[in-house]
């Protein structure tokens, strides 16, 4: 297993599953081998060691086809499974830019075997409307920071779709991250921003998903990053 990549966790429980089945196998077949009688047409014999080989491979399948994937498809064991480096849900980030910033909502979700994780999301205007949509995906994450690239469709017909690459880096102490920095790179060379964010609360995952409260929610979340950009640069000023 992986340490700096939590999802290796995942992975690594599957590996276990079945070299554990293997063991038990072998195991078996070490135990009866010498036990048999002399007189090997006896089928029975055979039969009662088919039975004791089968129990391991017959424990493994029935973990892994029907345990494990309910389990996976749980966010509590996920939660429990990944401890402190659980990053999936809805999550705000804000683009910085030179006079304000740009608000996105993101969303981090298992993939479909359940052994890594997709990224999706879309960029709002400072009235709430939707602006464009953006696909990112991982290729390295390396506790804390996950890279990734990332393909933007635009909204607008008139725009063309953009391509980029970058970075994440979660901030967790005890508990699971709720805030992130980091950086990307657009139209391959044709500029870099600093983004951060923070993880929408369960109330905000409400509001965001009903389609009457989405707006007032993002120019709430606008204005709190908006203040956080102020109070910052009253500090380093």
């Amino acid at each position: 297993m992986n340490d700096d990549d939590p999802y290796s966790r995942i992975r690594s429980l599957r590996t276990f599953l079945i070299v554990s089945s293997l063991m038990l196998t072998y195991g078996a077949v070490r135990y009866f081998q010498d036990r048999l009688p002399s007189v090997r047409e006896e089928i029975n014999e055979y039969l009662i060691v088919f039975v004791y080989i089968s129990i391991p491979l017959v424990v493994w399948a029935i973990a892994v086809f029907l345990v494990l994937p309910p389990l996976l498809g749980k966010s509590w064991f996920r939660r429990w499974l990944l401890g402190s480096r659980y990053i999936e849900g809805y999550w705000f980030e804000w683009n910085h830019e030179q006079n304000g910033g740009r608000l996105s909502v993101i969303l981090i979700q298992p993939n479909s075997s359940k052994e890594y994780f997709a990224i999706s999301g879309s960029r709002y205007d400072d009235r709430g409307v939707k602006e464009k949509e953006f696909s990112c995906f991982p290729y390295r994450f390396s506790w804390p920071d996950l890279k990734y690239v990332y393909t933007t469709r635009q909204t607008s017909e008139s725009s063309g779709d953009v391509e980029g690459n970058g970075e994440f880096t979660f901030e967790a102490v005890d508990d699971a991250p709720q805030e992130f920095g980091g950086s990307y790179a657009h139209g391959r060379v044709a500029g870099s921003a600093v983004v951060s964010g923070r993880k929408l609360t369960p109330k905000e995952v409400i509001e965001y998903r009903r389609l009457d409260l989405r707006g007032s929610l993002i120019k709430e979340a606008i204005a709190e990053f908006g203040m956080r950009r102020e109070h910052q640069f009253e500090v380093h000023s």
